[in-house]
């Protein structure tokens, strides 16, 4: 069948368009993609930060607590037993967040990628600070470091890459409110 002269350009108008909404809604679709896996990320930040957070809460309350107490080998070992029991706790809840981080499928040198790569090393810092606290003995609480140079270094290059990300107004609120550290 041959088709007329007339008709020519209205077959290849019409699929350029086609092709356009096509690759069009491949964007869209990537795009849609990448929000929720940034959103996915952002979830597994902070349930790991209020996990730290809760923790160091806790430890503070417990050294708090223990200056005030007559006995101090009483309150030496009491001290200890909690901030061990706190140190366990978050070292578990910090394992299942690095375990969902790893999960992630994620273009391999994309800025979230890194974001999550940088999220997981702070995890890490704190997963050997954690550690080292089930260690401590009573009469040595005053090696809880609660200013650990590791810790403190990964955490600025978290909010570096968290910072790069390209992110939905919602979202860069949710990276305010995870990267204000109380």
């Amino acid at each position: 069948m041959k088709t007329s002269r007339f008709r020519r350009p209205a077959l290849a108008a019409a699929a350029a368009v086609a092709l356009l909404l096509a690759v069009g809604g491949g964007v869209a679709w990537a795009q849609a993609l990448s929000r929720q896996s940034t959103d996915v990320l952002l979830d597994l930040a902070e349930a790991g930060e209020a996990s730290l957070d809760a923790s160091e809460a806790e430890m503070a309350e417990a050294v708090a607590e223990s200056r005030g107490l007559s006995d101090q080998t009483a309150a030496a070992t009491r001290l200890v037993n909690r901030v061990a029991a706190s140190s366990a706790s978050t070292l578990a809840d910090i394992l299942v967040v690095q375990h969902d981080l790893d999960a992630m499928q994620l273009d391999e040198g994309s800025e979230l990628d890194a974001a999550r790569d940088a999220y997981l090393a702070h995890l890490d810092a704190w997963g050997v600070q954690l550690r080292s606290l089930d260690q401590l003995v009573p009469g040595h609480v005053e090696d809880i470091d609660f200013n650990n140079a590791e810790i403190n270094a990964t955490w600025t290059i978290t909010e570096r890459e968290f910072e790069k990300l390209d992110l939905t107004a919602g979202q860069r609120e949710r990276v305010e409110a995870i990267l204000t550290v109380e």
